[in-house]
């Protein structure tokens, strides 16, 4: 009880003068006023870590959320505030703002571009080809929901059609979301967090987030998801803890990324190259 963060809890740091005249400023009316600070003061009552985090970092996150008009709620899925241990700050807890995948389909889905858009596991066996000059996967899903729940899963899909008839294919096998996962999030690396409590819901994020960023068209509100997801929100900046490929002035790092994770689905490939269900190999040498 002897650092400051945990004196002042959540209801009377939002009691303050100035972070009313804030609130009032970004929510514009008393009933979303009121529904912001019940939901903030509930999701600290409700978490042990986010109950000891500094208060001016939950705030920052659930008004980050409140902004985008996207409630928060672990069981919704579209955005997540996360208590985390900020070791560099002699162990005090900040909240982290987390983006869903349910969030960012809804903003997608806001713009008015996006006809179809959504994300799926990958079963053993679905995956019949691909050709790397296009792009292009071709799929054969287990119609029998029973059999398919039942079945290995061996990666994640995300696909989005626009209004203009453009469509676009993301697949990732297990081993590229895990080396994703392990280069980018602290959580996943120590074994504690949504990677490891919701492995599923994180991999079906990041092929959606992946896809959006890199070949779907952004309004403010996606391009503001895609540079706060995972941060901790400051009054005059965002801090990643777990570091963020995806923001416009980081390009080398998504080239470099993509050439490892490229290397590592091909050595994949090659191991699997007497599997009949994928052949890519056989198609590759029949092209030529």
């Amino acid at each position: 009880m002897s650092n400051l963060p945990s004196k002042i809890t959540i209801k009377e740091y939002i009691s303050a003068p100035a972070v009313q005249k804030k609130m009032n400023e970004m929510l514009v009316d008393k009933d979303t006023i009121r529904n912001f600070t019940t939901s903030l003061i509930s999701i600290s009552g409700q978490d042990a870590l986010l109950a000891e985090a500094e208060p001016r970092s939950l705030f920052n996150a659930a008004l980050e959320a409140a902004s985008m008009n996207l409630p928060i709620s672990k069981s919704l899925g579209f955005a997540h505030i996360i208590g985390y241990k900020n070791n560099k700050k002699g162990g005090v807890v900040e909240a982290q703002f987390q983006m869903g995948a349910r969030g960012f389909k809804e903003l997608a889905q806001r713009t008015g571009r996006y006809t179809i858009i959504n994300e799926t596991e990958v079963k053993e066996g679905e995956v019949k080809s691909r050709n790397r000059l296009t792009g292009e996967v071709e799929f054969a899903f287990i119609e029998d929901d029973v059999e398919r729940g039942n079945a290995k899963t061996i990666g994640y899909v995300s696909f989005f059609r626009l209004d203009n008839g453009y469509e676009s294919t993301l697949y990732w096998t297990n081993e590229q979301i895990e080396a994703h996962a392990r280069k980018y999030s602290q959580s996943f690396k120590s074994g504690y967090g949504p990677w490891k409590d919701n492995f599923d819901a994180m991999a079906l994020k990041t092929v959606m987030k992946r896809n959006i960023k890199n070949n779907g068209p952004l309004d403010i509100n996606l391009q503001r998801a895609l540079d706060v997801d995972q941060a901790i929100i400051r009054d005059d900046k965002i801090d990643y803890i777990d570091g963020n490929d995806l923001l416009a002035n980081e390009e080398a790092t998504d080239v470099e990324e993509d050439a490892i994770l490229a290397a590592q689905e091909e050595a994949a490939e090659l191991e699997k190259n007497t599997d009949k269900t994928t052949g890519e190999i056989k198609d590759t040498k029949k092209g030529k």
